[in-house]
């Protein structure tokens, strides 16, 4: 993967971000949604800058995001329209 911001968001925003994941990932026809959208973006499914193991994934506004699944738990990943690639975290109490 060529850059990846990283950014700290706090664990309300975090939370926020995972249930818009969720519920964005739910709706009719998102499926179709996403492949459109990585199609029309020149992405594929084994792209290097989409995660390799998430549990959901939706178009959420005009941003595809993921909830990824590392060791530490599952994080918002997101590949905004230009191509560039965000992970949301937030510090450790």
């Amino acid at each position: 993967m060529e850059h990846v911001e990283i950014i700290t968001v706090t664990s309300d925003v975090l939370d926020e971000m995972v249930d818009k994941i969720l519920f964005f990932s739910t709706q009719p026809d998102m499926a179709e949604h996403v492949q459109a959208w990585m199609g029309g973006h020149g992405l594929t499914p084994d792209d290097d800058r989409v995660p390799g193991e998430y549990r959901a994934c939706a178009l959420v506004g005009d941003t595809l995001m993921y909830l990824q699944t590392i060791p530490e738990g599952e994080f918002p990943f997101a590949i905004s329209p230009d191509g560039s690639v965000q992970k949301y975290r937030c510090p450790r109490s």
